[in-house]
């Protein structure tokens, strides 16, 4: 399987993309904000809609950015160098991810988070998100950190 543009067909699946972290944005490189912003929100589109979420890895992006669509009908956001600050409890659920094709895997993720990321106009945001956005966010920062649903439900296990 070769590697495909992200505006051509979807998203990567060659297994060492995933591994390790992906390096933070920086401020004043508004090119690669610019190319992680172009590339996703085109995956985005030609998925048509049926994720809500997409890492830049995913679209052979190296670096600390995603898109995330809360619910159905929203409009998608892209946060840069998305981090969890702090999670409360966990819960098993039932998630699927584009990389993995048509698997699905139970894995725990927080019942709640304190997440903050940049927009693309650079302005900083930190809030509190619940178990539906909390599992999103979080399932997209595992791709940042080189962290595959596979790799979940190993600890699972332990």
């Amino acid at each position: 399987m070769g590697r495909k543009l992200a505006h051509i067909n979807v998203i990567a699946t060659e297994k060492e993309i995933y591994k390790g972290k992906c390096t933070p944005i920086d401020e004043k490189d508004t090119s690669m904000r610019e190319t992680c912003v172009k590339r996703l929100l085109e995956t985005f589109d030609v998925l048509a809609g049926k994720c809500q979420g997409i890492a830049a890895p995913q679209v052979y992006l190296n670096k600390r950015a995603i898109l995330v669509r809360w619910k159905k009908g929203d409009k998608p956001v892209i946060m840069f160098n998305p981090e969890i600050i702090k999670s409360i409890g966990s819960v098993k659920s039932n998630e699927a991810c584009l990389s993995e094709g048509d698997i699905r895997f139970i894995v725990r993720r927080p019942i709640a988070a304190l997440i903050s990321w940049y927009d693309i106009d650079w302005k900083f945001h930190q809030e509190w998100i619940t178990y539906r956005k909390a599992r999103i966010f979080c399932h997209e920062c595992d791709h940042l950190n080189g962290i595959l649903l596979k790799d979940r439900v190993k600890e699972n296990y332990k």
